[in-house]
């Protein structure tokens, strides 16, 4: 099966993922709505406090009594608050250029929650995008325009791994906070815990997983974001070591995902074990790596390369289905 290269973005456009990525540096501290400053009168006296859109909640952090130290405080807040207003004009430009030349495409209801899992913490708190919507982030990432078939999306899907945290983030909350038709779906029957959120009425679900150690199948509570997470194998591999990356919707969401190399090399080894069932699935997962490799094997070819060795050095369960998907691509392993 020949690879056939996604063409290359202009210059002028791919470039701007770069910038994007440096804007948005600061997200984690700074958030994405600007917010004011607003005073209440109680019993005479001004106590001042500071006003924010999250999600669909408006959200006010107490500052103290009006005092003149309070005041300059304040004045100097706004003057950096107007240069964080340009800031976000420019990388809404950026993200209609960028979705505009690479075809990205993300609905509403997925662009509201990745932002209150940013504003909320969640990908400093160990929260990985995985799946076809972390796929859909590298054209803009790689500077190509790929295939519209591969870009299609569907359920949502994040991974993690328990790792301690100063302040832990509830998953699930943020979620249904952010968009009040998600609702919880009952654990299954041998399980105690929930792992995944379903929208009312439509056939929208959002699932949390996490690497399997040996046979374990039973979720798992994961206390870093307060939900369970259903153990699936060879996950280890693909979220080790995740990488920054900006979904190019509204002014650009920081997230974090899979490095690409790790996530092309994993979808040669899920590809193998699915069941006959799932041969959409199956063909789905050939066709991306497929499509990144034609790409990582002249552009990234180190990264490519040190990917592969990490995979063959967690045996041959890892490296005998990526190369059996290899085979039926007609691809050689990466050296």
């Amino acid at each position: 099966m020949p690879a056939t290269k996604p063409a290359k973005l202009p210059l002028a456009i791919s470039t701007l993922y770069a910038e994007l990525l440096d804007l948005s540096e600061d997200d984690y501290l700074l958030g994405y709505a600007a917010g004011s400053y607003v005073s209440k009168n109680i019993k005479g006296k001004a106590y001042w406090y500071y006003q924010q859109t999250v999600g669909k909640e408006r959200q006010q952090k107490y500052l103290g009594p009006e005092t003149p130290e309070l005041l300059d405080e304040i004045k100097s807040r706004k003057s950096k608050q107007m240069d964080r207003r340009k800031e976000l004009s420019r990388r809404k430009e950026i993200c209609q250029a960028l979705t505009a030349g690479a075809r990205i495409r993300m609905d509403s209801t997925t662009a509201r929650i990745l932002k209150a899992l940013a504003e909320a913490g969640a990908y400093a708190a160990g929260a990985v995008l995985i799946g076809s919507h972390a796929y859909g982030i590298y054209p803009a990432m790689l500077g190509r325009k790929f295939s519209a078939a591969n870009l299609r999306t569907g359920d949502v899907d994040f991974a993690a791994i328990h790792i301690a945290v100063s302040e832990p983030v509830s998953f699930a909350e943020v979620i249904t906070t952010a968009e009040k038709n998600m609702l919880l779906v009952p654990p299954a029957p041998h399980a105690k815990i929930s792992t995944k959120l379903k929208m009312r009425g439509a056939d929208y679900r959002i699932e949390l997983l996490t690497p399997a150690h040996g046979n374990q199948k039973k979720p798992i509570v994961l206390n870093n974001l307060k939900f369970g997470a259903q153990p699936l194998p060879y996950l280890d591999f693909l979220i080790e070591d995740p990488v920054d990356a900006v979904a190019p919707v509204d002014v650009g969401i920081r997230v974090k995902v899979p490095a690409p190399e790790k996530y092309a090399l994993h979808k040669l080894i899920v590809a193998q074990a699915r069941e006959t069932s799932q041969f959409a699935k199956r063909e789905k997962d050939l066709a991306q790596a497929m499509e990144l490799l034609s790409i990582l094997q002249t552009d990234l070819p180190a990264e490519l390369s040190q990917a592969w060795d990490n995979l063959v050095d967690r045996g041959p369960d890892y490296s005998a289905k990526a190369i059996t998907s290899l085979d039926q691509l007609g691809i050689a392993p990466p050296t």
